[in-house]
């Protein structure tokens, strides 16, 4: 089958080819190669290369694919916060850390030129966040808010950072997400983070089970949410509709072992051990650590044998 001569085909087939990885590298490499001989000045190539060499293990050329990146959009720090989340993705955050960097720089740079720019005020904090600094994320977002109090993904990432910094900021966090909530209702994300924030630190169960609820109406597969709720009502000894909940969240994401292992533990106050030690094997299998289950496990195995 021939391959079409557009650059933006071209680049989107490599795209894919990149996220299939092993074997896949070598032909998003010689498709990236055929987009730059069609326009040597082509950034996403550039970039996608350095990502692919990356993969390869060729640190040589992926730096010098990325310098190209860095001639041709000097001033553009996305494509470095891209970089670094896909090298975050591939090799870990201390490898991801410069290009992070980089971005922090080109953020700088531009908002010097342009100090009412929401998006990368918005932007640099989320950069400031990989980067491990967050109280200078807080500044940033709060910048963006200051510009506009409705801005959706800085209140966000306010909310975020918040939880992050600690239980003096957790109740200024809820006012945060629900801000934010008023201006999206329909977005799954706030009302999954709100919830998260009110059982696990706020110990609010019974808001936290409602915050569950909304996310889970407006995304049924999202399976963190219904993990969640199992959680919150577990907390509030719920435990049949606690296990209801887990089941939900196994249907989803059968591969999960934090869920079997909380199962695992409702069952136990339900006094279903057999189904329990079956639930904990199940976690430790999926590569829960064993340690960690050890004595629920073996209390589990005893029970349902007495």
């Amino acid at each position: 089958m021939l391959l079409s001569n557009d650059p933006k085909i071209l680049v989107n087939k490599g795209k894919v080819l990149y996220k299939l990885g092993g074997d896949a590298y070598k032909r998003a490499l010689d498709i990236y190669k055929k987009v730059l001989k069609i326009n040597p000045n082509n950034v996403e190539a550039w970039s996608g290369k350095g990502l692919v060499h990356l993969g390869l293990n060729q640190s040589q050329q992926a730096s010098e694919s990325f310098e190209k990146v860095k001639q041709l959009r000097p001033n553009d720090p996305s494509i470095w916060q891209q970089i670094g989340l896909t090298v975050e993705q591939m090799k870990g955050g201390q490898s991801a850390r410069l290009y992070f960097e980089e971005a922090l720089s080109s953020y700088d740079d531009l908002l010097a030129r342009k100090p009412r720019d929401i998006i990368s005020w918005t932007d640099r904090g989320t950069v400031l966040l990989k980067l491990n600094r967050p109280q200078e994320a807080l500044d940033s977002y709060q910048k963006a808010i200051d510009i506009d109090v409705n801005f959706y993904e800085a209140l966000m990432g306010k909310g975020n950072t918040l939880v992050l910094l600690g239980e003096n900021n957790y109740l200024d966090a809820l006012i945060a997400y629900n801000q934010a909530s008023k201006i999206r209702p329909k977005d799954y994300q706030v009302w999954y983070n709100r919830g998260m924030l009110l059982s696990q630190h706020l110990k609010r169960q019974g808001e936290a089970i409602e915050s569950f609820d909304q996310a889970i109406q407006l995304r049924d597969n999202f399976h963190p949410a219904w993990l969640g709720k199992g959680i919150a009502l577990t907390e509030i000894a719920r435990h049949q509709p606690a296990l209801e909940a887990f089941d939900q969240a196994i249907k989803r994401q059968p591969q999960d072992p934090f869920i079997w292992a909380n199962r695992g533990d409702t069952l136990t106050e339900l006094k279903r051990y057999r189904e329990a030690r079956d639930s904990y094997q199940q976690a430790i299998d999926l590569g829960f650590p064993r340690a960690e289950l050890e004595t629920q496990l073996a209390n589990a195995q005893k029970l349902a044998a007495d």
